[in-house]
């Protein structure tokens, strides 16, 4: 009940610690199409923008100090300055197929930390809201990912629990929980990990300490379909290889 509610403007909740899966994105590999390529010329603009210029591999990104609710309103993102990056088709579709237009799917992303977790949330816009996958498949419908240097993480209901969650697909062990809430113009997601599980890893997120970060946003528009593109921040990524992201930095605020 919980999956329809998230899809048709209920709020839900869930937690999961250490989800693992059997799909990954590398499993995309001879599955995806080339897209059609489209620049910053041709658009007569840049569309992703962290302080006003375009990202690019290990370019900087400021993670701000603050605490979030994951309450799906993302006030508390907003009122620390946590904004980390836009991402539209179709200049940040990247190395793959990528969404029509910025109705179909674009996003505005947040993070920030505090002693005990790092927390991400994201807006996205969407037309058609599709989340019927469960645990490391949920890639092949919409979700919201992002990776802390070479750990991956996936946002989204899984169909089995009826429960939003964080998907944990290099085995991190980060305790976690989500929140996911269907807007007017599409979705936000929320989620936040535990410092000290990631620190377990060699993932240290404090003031000052830098870390690779990148974002990935999945897109599907038919109900019973599957994977049909998503948008990567920054342009250069590549999957698992945490050369290719942003270097974020952790502030104090």
């Amino acid at each position: 009940m919980c999956a329809m509610q998230a899809i048709h403007g209920f709020r839900c909740r869930g937690v999961r610690a250490g989800e693992t899966g059997t799909t990954t994105r590398g499993d995309r590999k001879g599955r995806l199409s080339v897209r059609k390529m489209f620049t910053a010329i041709l658009c007569g603009l840049s569309i992703v923008t962290v302080a006003g210029s375009a990202l690019a591999a290990n370019e900087p990104v400021r993670i701000v100090r603050g605490t979030a609710v994951l309450d799906g309103k993302l006030d508390d993102f907003v009122a620390a300055g946590a904004e980390v990056c836009k991402i539209y088709p179709p200049d940040f579709s990247g190395k793959t197929q990528g969404p029509s237009s910025p109705e179909d799917q674009s996003a505005v992303v947040y993070a920030m930390y505090d002693d005990d977790y790092f927390y991400i949330g994201a807006n996205v816009t969407d037309d058609k809201l599709v989340m019927e996958r469960s645990g490391g498949s949920i890639w092949e419908n919409d979700e919201v990912g992002f990776w802390l240097a070479g750990y991956q993480f996936g946002i989204a209901v899984d169909k089995e629990t009826g429960k939003p969650f964080v998907q944990d697909w290099m085995n991190s062990g980060a305790r976690s929980e989500a929140s996911v809430v269907q807007t007017a113009t599409g979705w936000i997601a929320e989620a936040k990990l535990s410092l000290a599980d990631l620190r377990a890893k060699g993932v240290v997120i404090e003031k000052g300490k830098s870390v690779q970060f990148a974002v990935t946003t999945d897109d599907c528009d038919t109900p019973g379909g599957g994977w049909e593109g998503n948008l990567q921040f920054p342009t250069s990524w590549t999957w698992n290889q945490p050369a290719t992201f942003a270097t974020a930095t952790f502030e104090e605020g």
